[in-house]
């Protein structure tokens, strides 16, 4: 709202912050921010600070970044597709909030995101499975509790690892540090 004001003759226009003068960043049905156009401009002009900008793109990223899921073999034989993560464009947010601050009055916008694709499909998984490269078996105490307990909770940390060419398996890598806070317990 514009609002006439007359001072020793001279006639200045200014705005009134009655009406809110806010953009709100939505991801996917939910509103993640909710900015004003003045706390992102430099003091005393009209440019975007870019240092807050910055933090507001880190901020909208933490809150929209999804890892993507691989597929994997489930507990019945099944395959369990993959499913897609999410990444925030940072340049395409950056253009879109550089319309925002340069335009008036209230606005929305769809938070912009790149798709980032899993390592292992189904299709690969599929694949895989019709041709085998080898498989190991080994034979140990099951009346020992606690070495039954180790070998479930690796085995479950190893599950539905796929080793591409040229690439290294490590299973202290992949099951981590073994302790009991991780639930394995120090055999003697």
């Amino acid at each position: 709202m514009l609002r006439l004001l007359w001072i020793a003759g001279i006639s200045l226009v200014l705005r009134q912050n009655a009406v809110p003068d806010e953009l709100s960043i939505v991801n996917q049905g939910t509103t993640v921010a909710k900015v004003n156009r003045g706390d992102y401009s430099l003091p005393a002009t009209p440019l975007i600070d870019p240092a807050k900008l910055d933090s507001l793109l880190d901020n909208v990223e933490r809150q929209t970044f999804r890892l993507p899921r691989d597929a994997e073999i489930g507990n019945h034989g099944g395959i369990v597709a993959e499913q897609p993560g999410y990444r925030l464009d940072r340049a395409g947010f950056t253009h879109l909030f550089h319309i925002y601050f340069y335009g008036s009055g209230t606005s929305s916008m769809e938070v912009p995101l790149k798709l980032i694709y899993p390592k292992v499909d189904s299709e690969l998984l599929a694949y895989l499975r019709e041709k085998p490269i080898g498989h190991y078996v080994t034979y140990f105490n099951a009346g020992n509790k606690n070495r039954s307990r180790n070998i479930a909770l690796a085995a479950k940390a190893i599950n539905n690892q796929v080793v591409f060419p040229n690439e290294t398996f490590s299973f202290n890598q992949i099951v981590g540090q073994r302790n009991e806070k991780k639930g394995m317990y120090a055999l003697p």
